[in-house]
């Protein structure tokens, strides 16, 4: 999605909102922040554990799997502690998206009640024709 973890702080800040129907922000201390790049730390990642789950690299092709092994390179030369390869117990699992569509649309069902409703108003001389 981003080129650097700056854009991404960035990102994360413009799609970051406070939901007041969202129950997990009125627990005490959450916020939502706008801009998150005073967070960002040249230093973040010393001593940091970051494990190289290699399966999910599997069958990259070699312009892809040599941006993975840079990254892990910097990650090693910022400082962090590469843990490479890691196991995970789900690596191998066969997972169903059945479930995927029913949530899509009963939060899709949800959406209109939830919005308040505007008022369109037409473009005064204005035609668009398909």
């Amino acid at each position: 999605m981003t080129r650097t973890v700056r854009d991404a702080a960035i990102l994360l800040g413009a799609m970051t909102v406070a939901d007041p129907s969202d129950a997990a922000m009125s627990v005490s201390g959450r916020v939502a922040y706008k801009d998150y790049t005073p967070f960002l730390d040249a230093d973040g990642l010393r001593g940091a554990r970051i494990g190289v789950a290699r399966h999910y690299y599997e069958g990259l092709d070699e312009a892809r799997a040599a941006i993975i092994e840079r990254a892990i390179e910097l990650c090693k030369a910022r400082g962090a502690i590469v843990v490479d390869p890691i196991s995970l117990p789900c690596e191998r699992a066969k997972w169903e998206w059945d479930v995927m569509p029913f949530e899509f649309k009963k939060g899709a069902e949800r959406l209109p009640r939830q919005s308040r409703p505007r008022r369109l108003r037409p473009v005064a001389g204005r035609t668009h024709r398909l």
